[in-house]
């Protein structure tokens, strides 16, 4: 049986760690990753294959595209991929690789194009501003100096939608509770309170949402946006603990 094979290369971002097999790149993440480890367990595990340092095509193919991509001069990757999944992940996946450069797709329209559009397995955000809540539940307005934050009627049809899929929304530090006469605390501040709301309604109704507020884990200094703060890392292991956790990832 052939291992998986295993090279780090630089790249403007930080050192890379790559993995192959005869089949293509099976990963690619930053060395000092907290999540490096597990992956590379995960990967031997589900390939049944040992893993060993070495270089291949698909390696050597990997780092010169990406070589090319930060010098501007390549917008499609070509290498090949090896990716243990489902179907339907595979399929999900492919989609991903059809997005244009330069552009963005949301989970909804990713799934439209797959002729699923029911398919959204879980809903993760960073400090929303918007809620929707079943018409008839909406919770009164939230007043503040930023205009305050109000929910969004939809059917129950839709709502219910929501509650079978787990939920999780993140919040960072500086966020007062009460009001406060910066603008942009109390931004923040209506926010919070609304998403508090917004997790009760969904959890009321027989759903799974979670509403996680960093200080109270002790995770303080984060600004609002958090996957920019130097300890991203920590977020990102955070979040990755709750797709293992809900059979996600």
């Amino acid at each position: 049986m052939s291992s998986i094979l295993t090279t780090v290369f630089p790249s403007p971002l930080g050192d890379l760690i790559a993995c192959a097999t005869e089949q293509g790149l099976c990963l690619l993440e930053f060395v000092g990753s907290r999540r490096v480890e597990r992956e590379q367990q995960d990967l031997q595990r589900l390939l049944k294959r040992p893993m060993i340092a070495g270089m291949n095509e698909h390696l050597a193919q990997a780092e010169q595209e990406l070589r090319d991509y930060f010098a501007g001069s390549l917008h499609t990757f070509n290498v090949a991929l090896h990716t243990p999944s489902t179907p339907f992940q595979a399929a999900v996946w492919q989609g991903l690789r059809q997005i244009p450069y330069g552009k963005t797709a949301s989970y909804r329209e990713q799934a439209e194009r797959l002729g699923r559009p029911t398919a959204v397995r879980a809903v993760a955000a960073y400090e929303p501003g918007v809620y929707v809540f079943p018409e008839g539940e909406v919770p009164p307005h939230i007043d503040g100096l930023t205009g305050g934050t109000e929910g969004v009627p939809v059917p129950p049809e839709q709502f219910k939608r929501l509650t079978e899929i787990p939920i999780v929304l993140y919040f960072g530090d500086y966020i007062p509770e009460t009001p406060s006469r910066n603008l942009g605390d109390e931004s923040w501040r209506v926010r919070l309170q609304m998403g508090r709301r917004f997790v009760d309604c969904i959890n009321r109704h027989g759903g799974r949402a979670t509403l996680v507020e960093l200080p109270k884990l002790g995770i303080r200094g984060n600004t609002h946006f958090l996957m920019q703060d130097l300890n991203n890392d920590v977020l990102a292991d955070l979040f990755a603990r709750w797709l293992h956790e809900h059979r996600l990832d």
